[in-house]
This record gives C-alpha cells, structure tokens and sequence, in this order.
C-alpha cells in the first residue's frame, strides 16, 4: 500500500529479505541496549512470518439501530468468493474499558477513543457552477450545531483540482489545543473566506476533459488521506461531493474505465484505517448532473456509508455512532488470493435480534500484501500507526543519562495469541525505530518477551494490558520514535509513534 510511504526506499530494500535478530530476554524486562546508530537487521535466512492477515471494519447494529457488544470471532460466517473462511482475530474498535483510561501528559495510544478523526472535503471541482453557495452554507449550518471541533477538520477541493485547507490537520508530531474545539461556532465566516480565496472558474482542461478532472479528483483524494492516515484513531473522511464516474472518454476519444484506481484507492484508505461517507450534493438545479459511481465505490470498499440527497447532518451523526457499534477483524486469505485481482467478501454475524451489519464488500489481493515482512515494514516505516495489536505508552526523561528515555509500555493482551492451559503462554517481539524528519535512521532488533500468566494475571492483563518497562539512548537529531510490537504466532503488528521534543534528559 502506498500512501506517501517512505518504505519504498531504501529502508524496503533492506527489509526484503532480512532476518531479524532476536536476543533472549526474560519476561517483561528490558535486554541490552543495542547500539543506537546500527540497523540490526541482518540478511540471511528467511524470517519466521505467517501468511499475511487481511483486516477491515464491520460495524454491527441491531433491528432498533443500537450497537450489538460482546461479539466473538466466532460468531461470524466469512465467505471469500465463496470459501469460508476462519477468523484469526475480532475485537471491538472501541470498548467501555479503554474509555475509561483517559491519556496524561506525555502518554500515547495508537488507539484513542471518544469522536473519531473527521475529515470533511467539500468539493467544488465537481460542482454545479449554477448552484452558487447553497451547498456550503448546509455545512457551515451543520458545523455550527458540532459540541466540539476539536478533531474536526474541513477542506475544499477548488475547481482547479488544488486543496484548501478551511480548519488544516495537525502538523505531525502535534495535537490540537484546546481552543481550537471551538473553531466551528465560526464556520460559516471561515468558509466564506476561504469560498473568497479559490475563488476561480474551472480551468479549461477540466471543463471539457472529464477524464483530466476524474483524475485529478482521484490524486487529490489521494494526497489528502495521505495526510489524513498518520493521525491517531478511528478516521472518517466525509466527502461532499456531485462525484465522478467509473469510467469516461476523454478528449482522445477513448474509454477510460477507473475502477482500478478507485479500488486500490480504496484499499489504501482502508489500509490506513480511514472510513468514506460520501455525500452526494443536492442536485436541484440539475438533476442529470451527479455521478455517483465512486462515491458508492468508495464508502462500500472502506465499510462507510453513502447518503444522498445532501444528507451532511446524518452523515456526521453516523460517524459518531459507527465507532461504538465497529469491529476490527482479521482472517488469513488464501494463497492465490494475493493476484493483482478484486475478490468478493460476504460477511454475517450469528447473534439475537438478527444483527444488521456493514462491512467492505471486497479486497484487491495486491501481490505487495502476500509478503508479510511488508506488512512489517509498514508498522516500521508506513505513514500511520499499525493498530492489530493495541499499544499505550508513557514516555520520560530515563534516569541513565543524557540522551536517553524511558518507555513504560502497555500492550493489549487481547491482541495476543496466547495458548491456554493451566496458565496463558504465548509472546510478543518489540523494536524501536527512530525517526529524523520523518524518515527512519535506526531500528533496534527485535526483542522478546515471554508471557506465562496465571489465570488472575490474564484477567488483569486483559483489563490494564501487559507491562514492559524499557529504557532506550535517543540519537542526536531525532524527531519521533516508533514502537512496533508484533506477534510471531498470529503475525499481527501493531505500532506508536511517540514524539521526541521537550523529553529528552537535560
């Protein structure tokens, strides 16, 4: 998957193919300290990874629209193509557990609840010219009846296919402050004059070439969720917008179909864990104007929702509902699946009250996925955060010295395979990659940690996770860390990337 991913340098080459070092270490205890400034991935024999999982969304409701909670692996019947197929994995996306374990200063998670991460794109490259502002003064109404803005963020793709950022995401590395939850009492002014900014008729060579400005539309998107991908959580990008079509002839008279662009666009969304709800534009002035061909494409392949009708109000409200009514699950395709080619997905769910569910209806088997040691790679140097396994992590100055820092580590048992007998056994690998702007300098080996609970430590490590406590030197001119943790059982990963200003010992 390729959303601006610094894993297609050199850091790729250096993953395909290597084996990654391992030194004993005894449970939940911190192993020597590598070297800092060495990449301790050493070529040679294949590496110990299973079959690649594929992970999606599926949100379960009831007859009455309620969230369906306590749902297992087990209870879900998944068809690939036709082949059922066994679960490895489900949890729910958001629990009553984590909610109740708000992040301090300098804490992080790589799964934060509460409002998802919204992204609205109001899109003016595919307006009516002759619907003037009616459009954007509904959303400026509806922003204004938002409780908090805090992770709402609004942009406009202008005519000439350019982005505009109304309300811009968060530099990397930085969090929204508090005021700026506010920022959507003052939409409609914000809007206008931004409206006053771009404002500018469409150019030529996407006035009358439908392929040029289709294109375009699909690179904007795009860039956008590559932005979009690293921040934290659930993402739901909301795309308001008359659409474009699956295929179109274009000035050279020939048929261009996209719906192979659509679909690995969407599966990079996916991949990237951002959720379409597409808004199709009222159209009353031109009924005949809408293609809705990609805005269905695109919410179907990211389990979202298309609305029509300029439904933006109910559109938000979803986003908000969807999060407590998600389930991440995960199953391992068949080899051949991985085939450059699009493979139907049927899902349903056994439980009371004859669930209603919304899943992806299908997947592209991009042959880059059948190798696993690249999944590994994206948790290492991909442009979001990996979140099969949860992390939590409380980062200080270590009392080692200068230039070194303290990790307090919480991993999410849940996440784990661990086989169950008289106790609960099993284990997970940890590296940490360090980062200078933005791209990676140096990863640790992996180190394990073997786990061996009793049934009251499982019980406890379900409900607060499993503790690590490592202390790691930080090299000079390092702007973030990544801590990846992977499962060599199940090959789940997951990673947290934690930022290195203002912690550093003095």
């Amino acid at each position: 998957m390729g959303l601006r991913n610094p894993l297609k340098g050199p850091v790729l080459a250096l993953l395909m193919g290597a084996t990654l070092a391992a030194s004993a270490a005894p449970a939940q205890t911190a192993p020597p300290d590598p070297p800092f400034n060495k990449v301790l991935i050493r070529r040679g024999s294949k590496p110990e990874f299973p079959a690649p999982l594929l992970l999606f969304n599926l949100v379960v409701f009831d007859a009455k629209g309620e969230p369906v909670p306590g749902l297992r692996a087990t209870d879900f019947d998944i068809r690939d193509d036709g082949q059922p197929m066994q679960p490895v994995f489900c949890r729910p996306l958001e629990t009553p557990e984590s909610s109740s374990a708000p992040l301090g200063p300098n804490q992080y998670t790589n799964r934060p609840t509460g409002s998802p991460s919204t992204l609205v794109l109001l899109d003016f490259l595919n307006a009516d010219p002759a619907e003037g502002g009616a459009e954007w003064k509904r959303l400026a109404e509806t922003l204004r009846k938002v409780e908090s803005g805090q992770r709402l963020y609004l942009y406009l793709l202008t005519p000439d296919g350019t982005l505009y950022p109304v309300r811009a995401l968060p530099n990397a590395g930085h969090s929204d402050s508090p005021g700026d939850s506010a920022w959507t009492a003052q939409a409609e002014a914000l809007i206008d004059q931004a409206m006053h900014a771009v404002n500018c008729a469409r150019p030529q060579e996407l006035q009358y070439d439908l392929d040029a400005r289709v294109q375009a539309t699909l690179t904007a998107l795009r860039i956008l969720a590559s932005d979009f991908a690293p921040q934290p959580g659930r993402k739901c990008l909301l795309w308001i917008s008359h659409g474009v079509p699956i295929g179109a002839r274009g000035t050279d008279r020939r048929w261009h179909d996209y719906t192979l662009s659509v679909v690995r666009l969407a599966m990079d969304l996916a991949h990237a864990g951002i959720t379409v709800y597409a808004v199709e534009q009222q159209a009353d002035l031109n009924p005949g104007f809408s293609s809705i061909d990609v805005l269905e494409r695109l919410a179907g392949l990211t389990a979202g929702q298309w609305f029509s009708g300029g439904a933006v109000e109910e559109a938000m409200r979803q986003t908000a509902a969807d999060g407590r009514a998600t389930y991440r699950i995960a199953y391992r395709p068949p080899p051949d699946r991985w085939d450059n080619k699009f493979h139907n997905l049927y899902v349903a769910a056994e439980a009371k009250g004859g669930p209603r569910l919304r899943t992806i209806d299908g997947y592209y088997g991009d042959q880059r996925e059948a190798d696993p040691r690249e999944s590994f790679g994206l948790a290492v140097a991909g442009p979001s955060d990996a979140t099969a396994i949860g992390i939590r992590a409380a980062v200080s100055p270590s009392r080692k010295g200068k230039g070194w820092m303290h990790f307090d580590i919480r991993v999410d048992a849940a996440d784990l395979s661990l086989t169950q007998g008289p106790t609960y056994t099993g284990r997970f690998l940890v590296t940490f990659g360090y980062y200078t702007n933005g791209w990676q300098t140096g990863l640790t080996e992996e180190v394990p940690t073997d786990l061996n609970l009793t049934t009251r430590e499982y019980d406890a490590a379900l409900r607060g996770g499993v503790a690590l406590s490592v202390d790691r030197p930080v090299p000079a001119g390092a702007s973030k860390i990544r801590i990846v943790v992977r499962d060599p059982e199940s090959g789940a990963v997951g990673s947290l990337t934690v930022p290195v200003a203002g912690l550093s010992s003095n």
